[in-house]
């Protein structure tokens, strides 16, 4: 009979992918990995972490456990995680309040200044991949309302304010707390460039 503590906290995937006979360590990522695999390998490390250190893995830490830790996934890989398929529900939402605290953490510079959050929004819509764009449910509807609220909002030279997000953006330091981007797909610096366009 399996050990309750042991199954509490093995993943739902570690055991059919120790029955295949992998000789792979758990959380070793192999560079032919897609990012769904690699990000079930991370997530499997973290569930044999947890046994070694004696603990459950649960959503809700109220009785005793830890909650699955997310933190070495990149964007992509929790992109992945949050659309399920092959995932349960508790790692998706791990996945996902993950993601939504990055992006916070990312617009947090201009907190206060909704027009300057929406054309942070706008500036970083086309330097993520459409899976992490996906997986924060952003969409063209949210453009649409980030273009609404830039030209609808007052405030001081929209030109010069752009400039100064999208400085921020670029010089943002990309940690594990933030979304990682491709600064060359935002829009280029200068008054003449439209954020909108």
């Amino acid at each position: 009979m399996a050990d309750p503590k042991q199954a509490a906290v093995t993943s739902p995937q570690a055991g059919s992918s120790q029955a295949e006979g992998s000789n792979q360590s758990v959380g070793t990522v192999s560079p032919t990995q897609t990012t769904a695999q690699s990000a079930r390998a991370k997530l499997d490390a973290d569930y044999a972490k947890a046994v070694t250190q004696g603990t459950n893995i649960v959503a809700d830490t109220a009785h005793g456990g830890r909650h699955l830790d997310v933190s070495s996934l990149n964007d992509e890989e929790l992109a992945a995680v949050s659309a399920g398929g092959g995932f349960s529900d508790d790692e998706s939402l791990t996945a996902k309040a993950e993601l939504a605290g990055r992006m916070w953490a990312t617009l947090a510079p201009f907190e206060g200044n909704p027009r300057a959050s929406a054309m942070a929004v706008r500036a970083l819509y086309p330097a993520l991949s459409a899976t992490v764009r996906e997986a924060l449910g952003w969409n063209e509807e949210t453009l649409s309302s980030s273009d609404a609220l830039i030209r609808n909002f007052s405030g001081s030279d929209q030109n010069r304010e752009k400039d100064t997000v999208l400085e921020k953006l670029r010089t943002m330091p990309q940690s594990l707390d933030t979304l990682k981007f491709d600064a060359s797909l935002m829009p280029l610096k200068g008054g003449t460039v439209d954020v909108l366009a």
